[in-house]
């Protein structure tokens, strides 16, 4: 795809919000066909925005998709001023832009310009300034991005642009938006370098210097390194050497290490350029250092930067130490295409030659040239053809080295650097080949460039400049050994008063530990007499609950027993009335019985588990009316447990109700149904209700004046219990009895239905 295409394929993916992007083509067909079903509001606005947004960043080289995207982005246009957002991401401001982007996508040019300019019109009368200053950005980005590369320097693209960019310069500086201002300012430096303005370019970073020097900016640093590099590339070393070390230094001020890298690797490059191998080698060493810590660093950034370092250690005789290199970072990273390949076997090669390994250097060479192909970029590939170029030269095999050279004269925009180093191969060559008068006229120009390179007063600035920048850090040095001396002081005395502390202390917690120990003699001492104590109470516990348990086993026979000798007197007698009343006090007995029974199979001692006691009782009651599957029962009864005080009266209460609604609740053997239910009603508080839904009561029955001996059982015990009894005729009997209960309740609620 196209430069143009691709950067707004950028700029425009990271302008929609991720949550509202169309995934794929199925989405968007979803997308179109409910968008064409849906009312003119906000939500079919932000739709046909992001169906615009899919098509224009899916656009193709034949610009198919890009006018899709337009016909969308102008219905969402037209649909943004009916609606009028206030805010969004469809304003009627941005959807001007996105039509201004896509008219420039498709240059057209001067639409794309006026949406743009009526965009910050609408902007600029509504005061919104940062809007507005990003509006300016972006004109003037997509009107000087081209498909064709750069931007014609005369061109009404490049005006606009340049226009554009300082209208946003002017409302961030008139905001006091520094940061984004210095950032906006980097952005029109590199619009001049690309349009070739470098004078422009090149004042406009050196005003930015002169503002911002002395602020704590990091992004001036940016220009610090552009100033360096451009005048590195003209063969102005000095002034190079003066920007990138003042760059240096502002960064260490600032404390934000974020270029630090590619600052390290300029004034690595500029050592290198001024013949300086053992400087160079220092900040080679770092930028690669940094490189390797940064993720994501692109691999052919290391790589370049350790075949720098490979060329300086042979310069200064350390072939092995840079073979050593060049081997350890392809382990570290092997190349990942033919490229790479390339670049790391022609940094090999000139290992293997300062080696005199001359055969393996040239195969080398041969599989650098084999790999690093125009496709590449020529760039790349002049810089193999001068590399292999300085070998054949070197080796004295003209003829080899004159094969490349015919290529490299036909091509231009080297730097100085490398342009000395092309007349010079052309000069070694021609004159070895008898082409004398061209050989000449190559020495000519190496030494004209070399005398403006590195003339006496030059060689005296660079001299200057290195003195004053080891000046200023040994200067630092004494201050932070100034420092550091106060501080040993410091520490000292600290030490000092640290000791003596210790010392006291050491002492005191000698006493300390003296007096615990007396203690912890006496804590034993007691400890023992307490377990002594502990020991006997707990015999005398087990001893009374064993005691309590036979007592209640004792009852519960006591109770067994006279409840055989009410069965043997029911055998003998033929009354029905003293029969039933014999059977009536079985069953009372056999509540108690049970209660009894409880207590002295549980490990509890005083509480009772009313669930478990009403489960037994009703078997029992079962089994003694011989009830078969006639009647049913329901209970749903709460996990609560009862002291033994009011177990008994309730357990009575509960035997007689459920006694009298199998006697009388379904005569003449009819089916149906007693619910038992158990529940705590507040934390301290429950009810027992007994409900049958049969015959009830005879209607204008007076239960107050009811003389039975089950009933006036019920009404003492439910006073017994601190309750009150009620009792309902409706729909069958309903008993209830609300009490209090003397012991908190357990939580839990067990349901069950039996017959």
């Amino acid at each position: 795809m196209t430069k143009f295409i691709l950067l707004l394929f950028v700029l425009a993916f990271v302008a929609f919000p991720c949550e509202s992007q169309i995934r794929d083509n199925h989405d968007l067909r979803e997308n179109i066909a409910r968008s064409e079903k849906m009312a003119n509001d906000t939500n079919r606005l932000n739709m046909l925005g992001n169906i615009a947004a899919y098509y224009f960043v899916h656009a193709n080289d034949n610009n198919h998709g890009i006018d899709t995207a337009l016909t969308y982005f102008q219905d969402t246009y037209k649909l943004s001023k009916q609606l009028h957002p206030a805010s969004g991401h469809f304003t009627v401001e941005r959807c001007m832009g996105y039509l201004g982007m896509t008219y420039l996508a498709l240059n057209k040019k001067e639409q794309g310009t006026q949406f743009y300019l009526d965009a910050i019109k609408s902007l600029h009368a509504k005061r919104q300034d940062a809007a507005e200053a990003r509006a300016w950005y972006k004109l003037g980005l997509y009107t000087t991005t081209y498909r064709n590369g750069d931007v014609p320097a005369v061109s009404n693209a490049f005006k606009t642009g340049i226009a554009a960019y300082k209208n946003a310069i002017s409302i961030y500086h008139r905001t006091n938006s520094t940061k984004t201002e210095i950032q906006m300012r980097l952005e029109l430096v590199n619009l001049y370098f690309q349009a070739n303005h470098k004078d422009s370019g090149r004042y406009e970073c050196r005003e930015m210097i002169k503002t911002y020097e002395n602020s704590n900016y990091p992004e001036i640093d940016e220009a610090y390194y552009i100033l360096s590099s451009q005048n590195r590339y003209a063969g102005n070393l000095n002034i190079s050497l003066t920007y990138i070390l003042k760059g240096v230094t502002h960064m260490l001020k600032t404390n934000d290490t974020t270029k630090a890298e590619k600052l390290y690797g300029e004034l690595a490059e500029v050592y290198q350029a001024l013949g300086q191998a053992e400087n160079s080698i220092i900040w080679y060493r770092k930028t690669i250092q940094l490189r390797e810590n940064i993720p994501n660093t692109p691999q052919i950034s290391i790589v370049r930067t350790v075949g720098f370092l490979v060329k300086e250690l042979i310069k200064v005789g350390r072939p092995n130490e840079a073979l050593n290199e060049i081997v350890t970072t392809e382990k570290k990273s092997p190349p990942e295409n033919d490229f790479m390949k390339g670049t790391v076997a022609g940094i090999k090669a000139s290992c293997y030659d300062a080696l005199h390994k001359t055969q393996l250097a040239e195969k080398t060479y041969l599989d650098m040239m084999r790999l690093i192909t125009p496709v590449f970029g020529y760039i790349y590939q002049s810089i193999a053809q001068l590399e292999i170029t300085n070998f054949y030269v070197k080796n004295k095999k003209f003829d080899q080295a004159a094969f490349y050279l015919n290529d490299l004269r036909k091509r231009g925009g080297f730097p100085l650097a490398e342009q000395m180093e092309l007349h010079l191969l052309c000069y070694k060559t021609d004159s070895a080949r008898g082409n004398y008068q061209s050989s000449l006229t190559h020495l000519s120009a190496y030494k004209a460039m070399s005398d403006s390179v590195f003339s006496v007063t030059k060689n005296r600035q660079i001299a200057e400049l290195q003195i004053i920048y080891k000046t200023e850090q040994k200067e630092k040095d004494i201050s932070l050994l100034k420092k550091d001396g106060l501080l040993q002081r410091e520490l000292v005395y600290h030490a000092n008063n640290f000791r003596n502390l210790t010392f006291a202390g050491i002492c005191l917690m000698a006493l300390c530990m003296a007096f615990l120990y007396k203690n912890y003699r006496e804590k034993q001492h007691n400890n023992k007499f307490l377990n002594k104590l502990v020991t006997e109470k707990e015999g005398l516990l087990e001893d009374k609950e064993w005691l309590i348990k036979e007592i209640h086993h004792r009852v519960k026979n006591n109770l067994q027993i006279v409840m055989s000798l009410l069965q043997q007197q029911a055998a003998y007698v033929d009354n029905e009335k003293a029969l039933e009343a014999i059977q009536n006090s079985e069953n009372r007995m056999q509540s108690i019985s049970l209660i009894h029974q409880k207590l002295y199979q549980s490990d509890s001692l005083d509480l009772i588990s009313m669930p478990e006691y009403m489960d037994e009782q009703i078997s029992y009651l079962k089994s003694s009316f011989d009830l078969d599957k006639r009647i049913y029962f329901e209970k749903q009864v709460d996990a609560i447990e009862l002291d033994v005080l009011q177990a008994v009266p309730l357990a009575l209460i509960f035997n007689e109700a459920v006694t009298n609604a199998i006697k009388y609740a379904y005569p003449d053997n009819k089916i149906g149904t007693i619910r038992i239910h158990l529940h705590r009603t507040e934390q301290d508080r429950a009810v027992l209700k007994i409900i049958d839904h049969g015959v009830g009561i005879t209607a204008g029955f007076n239960f107050g004046k009811i003389k039975s001996l089950g009933m006036n059982l019920m009404k003492g015990l439910s006073k017994q219990l601190g309750g009150k009894l009620e009792i309902e005729n409706t729909n069958g009997v309903t008993i209830n009895v609300t009490f209090k209960i003397t012991k908190p309740v357990t939580p839990g609620r067990i349901s069950s239905k039996e017959q």
